[in-house]
């Protein structure tokens, strides 16, 4: 498995070296599909695919491409032979040269001025996510699996994997009791398996050996540089996650739930307010940093407005940073990216002794998205912590059943 990825890191190393043909780029940059990688260290690199199109005013457009995900930039800009990117929704940056039919730069993953960057580089032309693995699959991980991540430590997890492959084509997800990994894709080349995923905010790749028991051994994981584990896995059909009553439950007898913050407008709004008097009202704990919580606010703007007229009220309460403008301007990123109609809330910097403070009627492990639901005498009846989105699924599926029910549960009560 290392020499594999020993020689997947010498040809990005070889992607680097192309410096020769400087040109303005946007004279140049190839329309077409291309590879990019982020690269945490030798041994860790991101693989995504991506591609590069005009609109009918001739500015470009990039879509990164993850499974069945598209997602669209819109924001490029050009400065002689260098390109800058945007992803959509979050704060990352790709700044990069053109090199001799590729690109090389840096990802910012908080934006040019907030924290470090990892190399960046891509190779047009290029339609395989991990070129360097084209052996023919020695196993067909379709299907469910068992994942422990860290065995045997105190950060031991029991996550779950689900896979599809088609030839050595493998798609799939990661489900952990708070969330999902998204859209996930790879490859299965002999005894190798590997997947990878870029959508903004995470850079993800993950590989294994698999044994000749059909067991997925020597699994590793990359987040970032720092974020890293091992994993083991093996078939289970049955395997569930935890339930949400065994991670989050209303507490009882606590006081009815109360806020008063600023929107992005500045303006004070108050859950006592006539807007939400004798409303359904779904509370979002949520953060534009969180991809879970950019799905779950996707489909709460559709079910908004499936409901309004009803009774429905939905408020969104991001926790940020300290600074009430540089929140704002996100919050307003990230609702313009994902169409948010409802009313969205800056709650302070991210913190869990503030979102306690705020969320005073919970117990248990909060993640984020934590989802709390108050009937029309606000009272808090439910509350849902993690959230799998449509990367995942008939998960997704049974995820919009349940939050309709609640939602019409509580708007039917008199």
């Amino acid at each position: 498995m290392f020499k594999s990825l020993v020689l997947g890191f010498l040809i990005f190393i070889s992607i680097l070296a192309c410096w020769s043909c400087k040109k303005k780029l946007s004279d140049r940059l190839t329309e077409g599909p291309w590879l990019g990688t982020i690269a945490f260290d030798s041994l860790d690199q991101v693989p995504f695919n991506f591609e590069v199109s005009r609109d009918s005013a001739g500015a470009y457009l990039i879509t990164v491409i993850n499974a069945g995900e598209r997602i669209r930039v819109t924001e490029t800009t050009f400065d002689g032979d260098t390109i800058e990117w945007r992803m959509p929704v979050f704060q990352s940056v790709i700044r990069a040269g053109y090199k001799s039919k590729g690109l090389m730069g840096w990802y910012y993953p908080k934006g040019t001025g907030n924290g470090g960057a990892f190399p960046f580089a891509a190779v047009e032309n290029q339609t395989l996510r991990f070129p360097h693995l084209t052996q023919n699959a020695e196993a067909d991980l379709t299907g469910r699996w068992k994942i422990t991540e860290n065995p045997g430590t105190p950060e031991e997890a029991i996550l779950i994997g689900e896979f599809k492959q088609e030839n050595n084509r493998l798609t799939g997800t990661i489900l952990s009791p708070f969330g999902d990994y998204r859209f996930l894709e790879g490859v299965v080349s002999g005894s190798l398996m590997t997947l990878s995923g870029f959508d903004g905010c995470h850079a993800v790749v993950l590989t294994s050996r698999i044994d000749k028991d059909g067991t997925l051994t020597e699994g590793r994981f990359a987040g970032s540089s720092s974020w890293k584990s091992h994993w083991v896995a093996e078939r289970n059909d049955t395997i569930q996650l935890p339930s949400q009553q065994s991670l989050v439950r209303i507490k009882p007898d606590s006081p009815k739930p109360f806020f008063s913050l600023k929107n992005i407008d500045g303006k004070m709004i108050s859950l006592s307010d006539e807007k939400f008097a004798n409303k359904v009202v779904v509370m979002q704990v949520s953060g534009t940093w969180c991809p879970n919580c950019m799905d779950e606010a996707r489909l709460f703007s559709i079910l908004y407005g499936e409901y309004k007229d009803r009774g429905l009220e939905v408020v969104s309460l991001f926790f940020e940073t300290a600074n009430f403008d540089e929140s704002a301007a996100r919050i307003k990123r990230f609702a313009d990216h994902t169409n948010l109609n409802y009313t969205l809330l800056w709650a302070g910097k991210r913190g869990r002794q503030e979102r306690d403070s705020l969320i005073f009627m919970v117990d248990g492990k909060m993640a984020f998205p934590t989802t709390i639901y108050l009937d029309r005498k606000g009272n808090a009846r439910f509350v849902e912590t993690g959230f799998s989105g449509p990367g995942t699924g008939k998960h997704y599926d049974e995820t919009i059943a349940d939050v309709k029910q609640k939602i019409e549960l509580l708007l039917n009560e008199k």
